[in-house]
Parts: C-alpha cells; sequence; structure tokens
C-alpha cells in the first residue's frame, strides 16, 4: 500500500513541475510580446508624426527633437542627420513616404526576426514631388 501512494506523490509532483514551467513560458512570452508591441506602437506614433511634418516642410532638426521626446527610452537619440530624405522630381504624386526600421534583439521565448518597420505615406502639402525618407532607429 505504502509503495502505491509514493508513486501517486512522483506523478503529483511531476504534475505540478509540468504546469510551473508551462505558466512560467506562458509569463514570458506575453513579457515579449508586450514588449514588441510596445515598440511598435510608439514607432507607429513617431512614423505619422514625422511624415505630417516633413509633408509640411518642416526643419528635420525640429522633427528629431519632438520625436526624441515622444520615443520610448529603448532607442538611442535621433538627430536631424538621422533623418534621409530623397526627393524625386518628375510626376505629381504630391506624397511623403516615411520608413522607420529598428531592431528588437531582447526577445527571450519568441521566435522574432529581429527587425520592426513602420511605414506611412501622407499628402505632400508643399508640392507635387514624392519624397521618401528612412530613418533607422538604435538600441541605447
Amino acid at each position: 500500500m505504502e509503495v502505491k501512494s509514493k508513486k501517486g506523490v512522483v506523478d503529483q509532483i511531476l504534475l505540478w513541475m509540468t504546469l510551473l514551467v508551462a505558466f512560467v513560458g506562458m509569463f514570458f512570452l506575453i513579457v515579449d510580446y508586450s514588449a514588441i508591441s510596445r515598440i511598435k506602437s510608439n514607432m507607429d506614433q513617431m512614423t505619422q508624426y514625422a511624415a505630417r511634418m516633413i509633408a509640411l516642410n518642416k526643419d528635420h532638426t525640429d522633427i528629431a527633437s519632438s520625436m526624441n521626446s515622444m520615443k520610448v527610452n529603448y532607442f538611442a537619440d535621433i538627430t536631424a542627420d538621422d533623418i534621409n530624405c530623397i526627393e524625386i522630381a518628375g510626376g505629381n504624386e504630391y506624397q511623403v513616404v516615411l520608413t522607420l526600421t529598428s531592431t528588437y534583439t531582447q526577445s527571450n521565448i519568441l521566435n522574432f526576426a529581429n527587425t520592426i518597420e513602420s511605414k506611412i505615406a501622407t499628402f505632400n502639402e508643399t508640392s507635387a514631388k514624392s519624397i521618401n525618407c528612412t530613418l533607422n532607429l538604435t538600441e541605447k
């Protein structure tokens, strides 16, 4: 009789250890996903703002300064030289396309490609040209 109860105790310990490992794994999965979601949301917000300011022909120094106040602490400071814009003459496209890219290297559980991208197109209010801009955000 005593032998059967010891086997049951071992089974219970294995069951609880399996459940504990599963819950800890889910916890880290949720933490990873929420961190990536927060960074993506912040990048979308900065992309919308910067594209609008470029469309209004604002100075890149002012745009970089405002973006520095918007960014999360994960990113390094942005300078005016980081915003690279190319004006494409000809055509009547009236658009500004801004692409922000970043890498995320702190993923613990998720099999993640490390690249986060945010891209937006907005109406160019100052000229008929198409302006393509890129900004690569770096980790602190």
